[in-house]
């Protein structure tokens, strides 16, 4: 639970106009890092953020949550840290073009599928990266829809189904952007 006195910290933060300037540089950061030559492609931590600006930790990770909800970083694989190599952490990268696409693809399929009275829906990440719709426990979206949502959100829907001897026939659906 947040403690009253740490909501009022952020709300004064947030009133100065210093938490703008603190994500600024943040993201700076973190673009710099991920841009440089050397860069493997396993994020930066927190930890590490927190060296490169001098910020304190907290700062560090309230900014990094606020970019990470204003769509700007992503959480990628898991890492030891190689400030605190003890601790395994999840560690962020900017989100790309094609992120930025796919999640508002995903926006519109979220908003047609509310639309067309599927309610009970769940976005999941498969192995292969691609993104999966699972609605309710395997149900299908009926045909009509599917050509309608993806006409609307200028996307292919792929279903995959099976038959689960226990509960019969099951469906989920792989989002392909165009």
């Amino acid at each position: 639970m947040i403690a009253v006195t740490s909501k009022l910290a952020y709300k004064k933060l947030n009133e100065s106009g210093k938490s703008t300037t603190q994500k600024e540089v943040i993201m700076d950061v973190v673009e710099s890092y991920c841009n440089m030559e050397h860069y493997d492609g396993k994020g930066i931590s927190n930890n590490e953020i927190e060296v490169l600006t001098g910020y304190k930790i907290n700062a560090v990770s309230g900014r990094v949550n606020d970019l990470k909800k204003d769509g700007r970083l992503k959480t990628i694989d898991k890492r030891k840290c190689t400030i605190n190599t003890k601790s395994l952490i999840s560690p962020v990268e900017p989100v790309g073009k094609e992120d930025v696409f796919k999640n508002e693809t995903i926006d519109k399929i979220k908003l047609l599928l509310n639309l067309y009275g599927y309610k009970d829906y769940e976005f999941q990440t498969r192995s292969n990266g691609n993104t999966g719709i699972m609605i309710g426990y395997y149900k299908n979206i009926s045909k009509d829809d599917l050509i309608r949502i993806q006409v609307n959100s200028d996307s292919k829907i792929l279903e995959h189904s099976f038959y689960d001897e226990d509960c019969g026939h099951k469906c989920w659906y792989e989002i392909k952007t165009k």
